[in-house]
């Protein structure tokens, strides 16, 4: 009887399978090893990383064993090192040609990470890095594109690691993670961790979540084991900054994927957030807690954080926007949209530990928030930005550990050198050495408040224009070169807070500034006579009074124009008001650009006439004091931080 055609297809498709199983099998380890092959081959050129493997075979028709993985560095040590390694695939991939895990077990996973000495060129270490081009753009879309499909594609559907341990080895310190077993089963991962520090036992951590390939999901969750927080030790030896916390969230989805465009949502939490460093506060900080939900959107060249998004800290929320572009220009444009809160509620939100100053104080009223900047990152002078704090009847109750209200009466101004308190200057008429406003000369008042405010009678404490021109001459320095300090700033710090430069402190500045500035606690006036009565003008010079006697033995209001110019050329470094003058007594040149700048500004400003600057140099005599630290004979060396230094203009 003929065979009939359905049949003889189905016999044909079924010899194709054998054909293809059975060049698979025969195939399979040469396959094998070839790919083992270009797998070092590869990992030669990055770094000139070494890739060793002590055995490799199938076992079975789908199972892949692996004996001694190394991947070293031959200038320092290994990288990672796993025992054993057992893979299982699955078969109707493999046979479609591609690779997908359904198990993976590994025993006795090490990995290394060797910080060394610093070098002239930065630090040295043993990261991999893969060799980017500088000359041509990166394709943020298409590299997202390729890890997520490596990534996701290849979960296991089973994945158990025994015995894994990592070592963070820095010239002072060494660190160990360890985990003796972490497994992924059905979706669900889970792994207990501990941690040790130059061998002293840290508190470790539980790590568990949701890692869903086909989903394109992934969620972890980082909590204590007991009742001691988590120590993150890692941040320590390079930035100095110690971190614990109790429980901290994450989770990505996915949301959609094409060849030039990805977007993805997701969560960022964390809760009992302890940091101490000494750049953010004077002591350690706490955050209760606080998330970041996000959606980001990632194309060719643009990564953009979606208004949709929200922050949340205890009772303070608000929704950022964020997005960055290479071409056809780099720019970066950040934005807070705006939103409202009660004052109390944000009081009560503020970290522990970063606003001390505000500690006790009873507040009413709202705020309404917004800020935009927008920065052309090859030209930051033409940056945009712009930010409005709108005020709800807000009302002090009860000042905190700042009474801000002092500026009104009199007051002893304590004056701190290095932690320690070195005057006590009574502010007020009891102390002969106070000066009023009206004792003062009007080349002296016009000078300081052109050199270091020239909007001080106009703005609230906040000078947006001078804070523009310090964002984009940081950003083209690339450090903190220059703040926008107003005169409203610099009196708060000299009043109420430490000389210390942090992060908290700096905080505190801008909330006292507006407070003062925008529920007039007290007059621009007041603030300026009082500004002129505690700042420092040389070596335990303290006030106007004292400034003009130990430069000119003189009263302030007998100041002369030239040599008002000249104390004003002082105020940001008081310290160096002698390297003004060389050896021998004359003026340095970068005061004649000074002088030359305060001249033609005040004139402008109709501060002073033609006839005042009418053949008039750069030219004082020191009569005071302060002749006799001028001129004296010095034969040690100069003080690096007095070096002669040009004058910066605001």
């Amino acid at each position: 009887m003929p065979m009939s055609r359905n049949v003889r297809n189905a016999l044909y498709g079924l010899f194709l399978v054998l054909l293809i199983i059975l060049l698979v099998v025969l195939g399979r380890n040469w396959v094998l090893q070839a790919t083992i092959k270009k797998a070092q081959h590869k990992f030669q050129g990055m770094n000139q990383m070494e890739l060793s493997i002590n055995g490799a075979h199938f076992v079975g028709l789908a199972q892949i064993h692996i004996d001694q993985i190394l991947l070293s560095n031959p200038q320092t040590d290994t990288l990672v090192q796993i025992d054993s390694l057992l893979l299982q695939l699955k078969i109707w991939e493999l046979l479609k040609g591609t690779i997908r895990l359904k198990d993976l077990e590994a025993k006795h996973l090490t990995l290394n990470y060797r910080e060394l000495a610093t070098t002239a060129e930065g630090p040295s270490n043993n990261r991999l890095a893969a060799k980017v081009s500088k000359e041509e753009p990166l394709n943020y879309s298409c590299i997202l594109n390729r890890v997520l499909k490596t990534s996701f594609s290849m979960i296991p559907n089973r994945m158990q690691l025994a015995n894994i341990r990592v070592n963070y080895i820095t010239p002072e310190h060494r660190m160990v993670m360890e985990c003796p077993q972490w497994e992924l089963k059905n979706h669900q991962m889970e792994g207990r961790f501990s941690i040790s520090k130059n061998g002293v036992t840290l508190p470790g951590f539980a790590l568990s979540g949701t890692l869903d390939g086909s989903r394109k999901f992934m969620e972890l969750r980082c909590s204590k084991t007991r009742d001691a927080s988590v120590t993150v030790p890692i941040f320590e030896p390079r930035l100095g900054l110690g971190m614990q916390f109790d429980t901290l969230h994450f989770k990505v989805q996915l949301v959609s994927s094409t060849p030039n465009k990805v977007s993805f949502s997701g969560l960022f939490g964390i809760s009992d957030l302890r940091l101490n460093h000494p750049k953010l506060a004077q002591e350690p900080v706490s955050f209760h807690e606080g998330s970041f939900q996000f959606l980001v959107t990632i194309e060719n060249n643009s990564v953009e954080f979606d208004s949709t998004s929200a922050v949340t800290f205890n009772k303070l929320a608000f929704s950022p926007y964020l997005h960055y572009q290479n071409q056809p220009r780099p720019r970066l444009e950040v934005k807070i949209l705006p939103f409202g809160i009660q004052a109390r509620d944000l009081l009560s939100s503020l970290p522990d530990g970063l606003f001390t100053s505000f500690r006790g104080m009873e507040i009413n009223g709202a705020l309404k928030y917004n800020a935009q900047i927008n920065i052309p990152l090859d030209d930051p002078d033409s940056l945009r930005a712009a930010s409005e704090v709108m005020d709800r009847g807000i009302a002090i109750q009860k000042f905190g550990a700042a009474n801000l209200a002092q500026l009104n009466d009199t007051f002893t101004y304590q004056v701190y050198e290095d932690g320690r308190n070195i005057r006590s200057i009574f502010v007020g008429p009891g102390n002969p050495d106070f000066v009023g406003l009206d004792q003062v000369s009007p080349y002296l008042k016009n000078a300081v408040i052109t050199s270091e405010d020239g909007g001080f009678f106009y703005h609230k404490g906040f000078d947006q224009e001078a804070i523009k021109h310090a964002i984009a001459d940081n950003l083209k320095k690339g450090r903190f070169a220059r703040g926008g300090s107003t005169i409203t700033m610099q009196l708060v710090k000299n009043m109420f807070l430490t000389q210390q430069k942090t992060i908290s402190r700096k905080m505190e500045e801008w909330m006292m500034v507006w407070l003062i500035e925008n529920l007039y606690l007290t007059t621009k006036e007041r603030m300026f006579e009082v500004y002129l009565n505690v700042i420092e003008w040389g070596p335990n010079i303290y006030g106007i009074h004292e400034a003009s006697e130990f430069y000119f033995d003189k009263r302030p209001m007998e100041l002369t124009l030239n040599e008002s110019i000249f104390l004003a050329s002082i105020i940001p470094s008081p310290t160096r008001y002698k390297y003004t003058f060389d050896k021998e007594g004359n003026i340095r040149d970068f005061y004649f650009d000074f002088h030359r700048f305060l001249i033609e500004t005040m004139l402008k400003r109709e501060q002073i006439t033609s006839e005042d600057t009418l053949n008039l140099l750069p030219d004082f005599e020191l009569k005071g004091l302060a002749r006799e630290f001028v001129f004296q004979t010095d034969s040690t060396p100069t003080d690096s931080i007095l070096r002669e230094e040009p004058l910066e203009l605001d």
